[in-house]
């Protein structure tokens, strides 16, 4: 399990805590709601860090589902490697 060595556990733990509100400022962005189990996931992940890879898989596989579904206009570009 990779760990982000740039956070303290005092910021690992408030990220956390801050999870709905990441949450709900993701989904105003990408304008869909995230099922309840990966809430409570990616509420987990925040304790890794917002860089931590498992995090951006589910946000990427969740965008490309809804895509898919006609449920989301646009299809943003995933990030380049390397960022």
């Amino acid at each position: 399990m990779q760990q982000n060595t740039d956070l303290t556990i005092e910021q690992r733990i408030q990220r956390h805590e801050r999870a709905a509100e990441i949450i709900a400022d993701y989904e105003r962005q990408h304008d869909f709601v995230l099922p309840k189990a990966w809430v409570d996931a990616v509420g987990a992940l925040l304790l890794r860090g917002l860089t931590d890879p498992s995090l951006h898989l589910i946000f990427e596989t969740l965008m490309q589902v809804e895509y898919e579904a006609g449920r989301l206009a646009d299809r943003p570009a995933p990030p380049a490697s390397g960022d």
